[in-house]
């Protein structure tokens, strides 16, 4: 399964973070992503699934009331969780869609602002993982891209191919995505990821959740192969400069010796009195 953040937001705090803060709870860390979403913004099903629990995290062991208004959907491998939220529009034993609107988001429970807390529960689960059962999103997310990943992806297209640079800025591995170096020199970083995901969005006419993997990578490869025919040629015209140097460093060496030879020559001309 492919899994989709279920709603556009920014990630204000990724799993894992604040370890200091979250070991007053027996925690790691956070447990989840946070996104930063106002109240009553459209929440949907990150993949297709049963709902297993909606209504208030009280009521729900693996939740508590700091969650506030939740729902959990069982995906079969996998449960994914939704906190905070306004209210759901879906009931327990319901079969939702990839994409299906379940809910909308709030500010129930413990909270210091709206946003939607959203969550993957392991299979079985376990309390005393240090995430309270909750296990890393990037395993999941797109096939293990998550959405940091993925606007890295869209960054790199502007970075090459938008930004005027056509895919090619001299070094051969900058559209490899092997390390974030290229990343770095443009300054790139998550706020900026965003905007560039919403100027993404903007030019190609979609929405966020139309955005997918394929299409980043095909425009990725589109650019590298622009990447490549400019590499191909560049190389083409080093190796004639290169031939043409080492050409006229034969030239040179040539000319020195024949300079030598015409000094020897006119030496001995010299030393037997003959005319030149």
């Amino acid at each position: 399964m492919a899994f989709d953040l279920p709603v556009q937001g920014k990630i204000t705090q990724n799993f894992g973070d604040r370890p200091e803060y979250y070991a007053q709870f027996g925690q790691l860390g956070h447990n989840g992503l946070d996104l930063g979403v106002g109240v009553g913004t459209p929440v949907y099903a990150s993949e297709a699934g049963t709902v297993f629990y909606e209504g208030q995290g009280i009521n729900q062991p693996w939740m508590g009331a700091v969650a506030g208004i939740v729902a959990i959907i069982d995906h079969g491998s996998v449960y994914t969780g939704y906190a905070h939220l306004k209210s759901t529009v879906v009931n327990r034993g319901q079969t939702v869609s990839k994409g299906q609107l379940i809910g909308y988001s709030g500010a129930t429970g413990t909270v210091q602002g709206a946003h939607l807390h959203f969550e993957f529960i392991g299979k079985p689960v376990n309390i005393k993982n240090g995430y309270y059962g909750r296990v890393n999103p990037s395993g999941y997310l797109n096939q293990g891209d998550d959405m940091s990943k993925v606007t890295q992806d869209i960054a790199r297209i502007l970075a090459h191919g938008v930004a005027g640079r056509n895919g090619f800025d001299g070094r051969s591995n900058a559209l490899s995505g092997a390390d974030d170096g290229d990343l770095n020199k443009y300054h790139v970083n998550r706020e900026t990821n965003e905007d560039i995901l919403s100027w993404y969005t903007s030019k190609e006419g979609v929405t966020y959740r139309e955005v997918t993997l394929p299409k980043v990578y095909s425009d990725r490869d589109t650019y590298k192969a622009q990447a490549d025919s400019a590499a191909t040629v560049i190389a083409a015209k080093d190796a004639e400069i290169k031939d043409l140097k080492a050409q006229l460093a034969l030239a040179g060496s040539d000319t020195q010796g024949l300079n030598a030879f015409g000094e020897s020559l006119r030496w001995l001309i010299g030393r037997l009195g003959l005319k030149k």
